[in-house]
C-alpha cells in the first residue's frame, strides 16, 4: 500500500508539473521538511530540492542501480534517433514505458533513508516528466535534453559505481 500511495502522489505531480520544465517536485513530507529547512527553492530548479550525504553523494542499493541503468541504457538507445529527427511515436512510446516500468521497480524496491529517498524522488519525478512530454511529442526539445540533464546530475548525488554517462542529447 505505501508504494501504491508513493507511486500515485508522484504520477500526481508529473501530471500537474509535466507543462512546466525544471519545477521542484516538493510534494512529499520529506522534500517539503527539506525545502522549508534549506530555503525556498532557486529560481524555480529542482536542484534547490536534492541534497548530499555529508557533502558526499548518498548509498545505492542493488534495486536503484537496476532502474537507473536500466534507464540510462534506454534513453542511451532513443538518443540516436532522437539527435536525427527520427524517433517514432512508438519509440517514444516504449521509452516512455521503459522509464515508468523502472521507476515502478525503484519505488516498490528501493531501500533508502529518508533524504536520500526524497532525492532520488526529485530525480524520478523529473525523469517521469521528461517520459511524459516525449510521449506527446517524440521530438519535443525539452524531453530528450531533459532526460540527458537528469542522467547527468544523478552521480552527482548517488554514489553508482560504474555508471556511465550518456552522449549529449543534441
Amino acid at each position: 500500500m505505501k508504494t501504491f500511495i508513493k507511486l500515485s502522489i508522484c504520477m500526481i505531480l508529473v501530471i500537474m508539473f509535466s507543462s512546466v520544465p525544471g519545477t521542484v517536485f516538493a510534494g512529499t513530507p520529506e522534500l517539503h521538511h527539506h525545502t522549508a529547512r534549506h530555503g525556498q527553492e532557486q529560481g524555480g530548479q529542482w536542484d534547490a530540492a536534492l541534497t548530499l550525504d555529508h557533502g558526499k553523494p548518498w548509498a545505492t542499493d542493488n534495486p536503484l542501480r537496476q532502474g537507473m541503468s536500466q534507464i540510462r541504457d534506454a534513453v542511451q538507445s532513443a538518443t540516436p534517433a532522437y539527435k536525427k529527427g527520427k524517433l517514432s511515436r512508438a519509440g517514444a512510446k516504449g521509452l516512455a514505458k521503459s522509464i515508468e516500468t523502472s521507476v515502478n521497480f525503484m519505488l516498490t524496491n528501493c531501500k533508502l533513508e529518508p533524504m536520500a529517498d526524497a532525492s532520488l524522488h526529485v530525480i524520478l519525478v523529473q525523469l517521469l516528466s521528461a517520459a511524459n512530454e516525449i510521449k506527446s511529442d517524440p521530438q519535443t526539445k525539452n524531453g530528450m535534453p531533459r532526460m540527458h540533464e537528469v542522467l547527468g546530475k544523478y552521480p552527482l548525488y548517488f554514489d553508482q559505481p560504474g555508471w556511465k554517462a550518456v552522449e549529449p542529447a543534441a
